[in-house]
């Protein structure tokens, strides 16, 4: 599935975006169209913006849904903060879904990434944003170890993913 603007967003902002309002960001707000336009530029990740922590930026170039040159985008603005500030890995060969599967479970199941997301379990100062989840996530699905979910319960010898450990099926 690629995304199409025509589809994504109404006629008037799709005309909007092909004309030539996009020269500059504006400032006035007299209309829909300015306001998700300068929304748009102001939630980016490349304008004016530092992570506050660190974050992983994956992405994949066979991604048909965000198109590749937003890596490069990202890449670009913050040339001083890969390594310490943010972790990009392109390496990926899935589509969109499938490529945050497969990160998801590099990160979680398989530690691919864990030592760079070791700082989670530092000290740290509250901010006053709570978590919404006290529990762990806990899954009654099966998954294969490069993040496949099966329909059942699997019958071949191997290692799975179940509640989010590891299961050895001999």
């Amino acid at each position: 599935m690629t995304g199409v603007l025509s589809k994504l967003f109404t006629p008037e902002f799709y005309n909007y975006l092909d004309s030539s309002n996009l020269t500059s960001i504006p400032q006035e707000k007299d209309n829909a169209n300015k306001d998700l336009h300068r929304a748009l530029y102001d939630n980016g990740v490349v304008n004016d913006w530092e992570p506050q922590h660190r974050i992983m930026f994956i992405h994949s170039k066979y991604d048909l849904v965000v198109p590749f040159g937003n890596y490069f985008s990202f890449r670009d603005a913050h040339p001083a903060g890969e390594g310490t500030l943010y972790k990009i890995d392109d390496s990926g060969n899935y589509d969109h879904v499938e490529q945050g599967t497969a990160f998801f479970m590099d990160l979680v199941m398989v530690g691919k990434y864990g030592a760079y997301y070791k700082w989670l379990d530092e000290p740290y100062t509250p901010t006053g944003i709570q978590p919404f989840r006290s529990t762990p996530i806990t899954s009654p699905l099966w998954y294969t170890l490069d993040g496949r979910q099966l329909s059942t319960k699997p019958t071949t010898k191997g290692i799975y993913i179940h509640n989010g450990v590891k299961v050895v099926i001999k």
